[in-house]
């Protein structure tokens, strides 16, 4: 409730100290709620308990690798590092 509170106003999210309130408010609550290994894994099992196994497939791979190809470093992009002429 407190966090959501901070982020529905525009004047208390814009100081930082309550930003990061608001924040730390978010991670306990998700925390308390799932448990922060579930959360940063992705292992949030279903309310019967039922965990669905997860594969990504060929489509989704070639979509995170085109998402990734501009983090990637080339040679083109490598040349230039460090040198100024």
């Amino acid at each position: 409730m407190v966090a959501l509170l901070i982020l529905l106003f525009p004047r208390t999210r814009r100081r930082e100290r309550t930003l990061v309130i608001a924040c730390l408010a978010v991670v306990v609550s998700l925390w308390i709620d799932k448990g922060l290994g579930m959360v940063v894994t992705g292992f949030v099992p279903s309310p019967l308990g039922r965990v669905t196994e997860y594969l990504p497939t060929a489509r989704r791979l070639r979509a995170f690798a085109s998402w990734m190809a501009p983090w990637t470093p080339s040679s083109s992009w490598t040349a230039g590092c460090g040198s100024r002429s």
